[in-house]
């Protein structure tokens, strides 16, 4: 059983689009997030952490492994920690057709097992970076609405201050 799918409500499930990221450290205490490719619809060329929707069935944390094998290659050892749950609303020129408006973010401090050079899905995200207080403004380059700005520098912000919380 997963130790967070408890946080996960029915009605999440169905006025939502469930979305898992992973704040990924290294030994270094930094955290890892990619550049999205220039032909991205949500945020191109900005800087995220790996992120996945949640499907139909899936725990959360199944979530989390999925999106982590597919966006670095790197398989999860422990889900340390959740940063925070938070509720969000994606502007109508940001959405496909039927896909819906409200996402509900569920952010985990992520231990993955050998952290090796990441293998990025190359037509989705152009490079990658850890990211730690000193070079963290860069986060905040070409992020679309106003509002989301500051979305990934606050995200890691907490990731960082979760990290040391939990004195890793």
């Amino acid at each position: 059983m997963s130790q967070f799918n408890h946080l996960l409500t029915q009605n999440d499930l169905q006025n939502f689009r469930v979305i898992c990221e992973a704040y990924i450290f290294n030994e270094k205490g930094r955290i890892f997030a990619q550049k999205r490719s220039a032909n991205r619809l949500k945020n191109p060329n900005s800087w995220n952490a790996a992120r996945r929707h949640l499907e139909n069935g899936e725990t959360l944390e199944e979530c989390l492994a999925r999106e982590i094998l597919e966006e670095t290659g790197w398989e999860i050892d422990q889900t340390v920690d959740l940063i925070e749950i938070i509720d969000f609303e994606l502007p109508q020129k940001m959405l496909k057709s039927g896909e819906l408006a409200k996402e509900k973010v569920f952010k985990f401090l992520v231990k993955v097992k050998e952290l090796k050079e990441p293998v990025l899905e190359k037509e989705k995200v152009s490079k990658y970076c850890w990211f730690d207080d000193k070079n963290i403004e860069i986060t905040t380059q070409n992020r679309i609405e106003e509002q989301d700005i500051n979305y990934v520098k606050n995200s890691i912000l907490k990731a960082l201050e979760c990290l040391k919380k939990h004195q890793i």
